[in-house]
């Protein structure tokens, strides 16, 4: 009987270490007691992160979070509103976080994590370090409405632009085959930088084929081939700016400019007044612009159409950016252009490109 008891008890060890063994524990400190703490892991079916466990934190401020470790995956845990911690993790981890509320949660005990958060920080500095100031001047120069000089910084940006890009594939590349790469991804743009991604995604699914976020990134690389060239773009129907109903099938025989745009995007802005000189030369030529606006406040994306002198082709505002959504548009400008046959012809192309397509083709 002892022997049965003694081994009950070896059982009941190995047991409890073979789960400490595939589980992720979180434990803490934060300056709110009393408050619920909610760790959601990443989920590709919604695309989101959905709870997977809450606790309370005590009189001290301090919690304890366990959850079964599955499969590599991105978690986050809601601390308060507005701070939010990201997690890459690769394996059954003990991690720590404290946070005093002045300052960035402190994060000990995922090496994938730490590396995350550092790509992430220098990532999110990148834009300021390139062109901080010259969107600065850019905002000045769009305000009195001083074409020239708008024109020569953005010639400026177009020189940066190549070494921008350049330091962010570096920087997401430090997080090759990691599920943090899914983080960072949201950095760069699938349409612009298809197949920079796609190599890094393949990467990951290598090492990590089972995870969540590996299949998420797949589907998003799979959504964003749909635009490729010579593909049949999605179609879509709406309702435009003067009230009429539209669709893109209904365009087909003309040469279509899909263009996306807001009203906060200086590139955009600096755009127009380029566009609106191609259409009045090409636009009894069979050329349709469809202006796609992703703003989030209607007066002012009717405003800009007013003082952008644009006024004169089909604009929609993307309201719920359903037609966004299916061109995996992620960032601003972009632009497919769509020949009479109803194929992609090209993509984020600059006015004067369009102008050289369409001068040449029209021959």
């Amino acid at each position: 009987m002892k022997k049965i008891t003694n081994y009950l008890l070896a059982l009941m060890v190995m047991s409890s270490v073979a789960s400490a063994q595939h589980s992720i524990s979180i434990t803490g400190k934060t300056i709110l007691q009393k408050h619920r703490l909610q760790l959601s892991a990443f989920d590709e079916q919604t695309m989101e992160y959905q709870p997977v466990a809450s606790t309370l934190t005590d009189k001290d401020g301090e919690f304890a979070l366990e959850t079964p470790f599955v499969v590599p995956n991105m978690y986050r845990i809601d601390i308060n509103k507005g701070s939010v911690v990201y997690l890459a993790i690769e394996g059954s981890e003990s991690i720590r976080i404290d946070y005093d509320g002045k300052s960035k949660a402190k994060v000990v005990g995922s090496s994938a994590t730490s590396k995350l958060r550092e790509v992430q920080f220098q990532l999110s500095g990148l834009q300021n370090k390139y062109f901080g100031e010259l969107k600065t001047e850019l905002d000045a120069a769009i305000k009195a409405d001083d074409q020239k000089k708008v024109g020569e910084l953005n010639e400026q940006v177009q020189v940066l632009l190549p070494q921008f890009i350049d330091e962010m594939r570096s920087l997401i590349s430090e997080v090759d085959q990691s599920v943090a790469l899914h983080h960072v991804l949201n950095y760069s743009d699938f349409n612009k930088e298809l197949a920079f991604i796609e190599e890094k995604v393949n990467g990951l699914k290598e090492v990590y084929p089972e995870s969540p976020v590996t299949k998420a990134l797949l589907t998003k690389v799979n959504q964003a081939k749909v635009t490729a060239i010579g593909s049949v773009p999605p179609d879509f129907a709406a309702t435009t700016i003067s009230g009429k109903q539209m669709s893109l099938t209904a365009l087909q025989g003309k040469w279509v400019l899909v263009d996306f745009w807001a009203s906060w995007c200086r590139a955009c802005r600096i755009e127009n007044p380029k566009l609106a000189d191609l259409y009045e030369n090409y636009k009894g030529q069979g050329l349709e612009i469809v202006s796609i606006s992703k703003d989030n406040n209607q007066k002012q994306w009717k405003k800009a159409i007013t003082k952008d002198g644009i006024g004169a082709w089909i604009h929609i505002w993307d309201e719920d950016e359903s037609i966004s959504k299916k061109y995996s548009v992620s960032s601003l400008p972009q632009n497919v252009v769509i020949s009479p046959d109803g194929k992609v012809a090209a993509k984020n192309v600059s006015a004067e490109n369009l102008t050289a397509l369409l001068k040449n083709q029209m021959r």
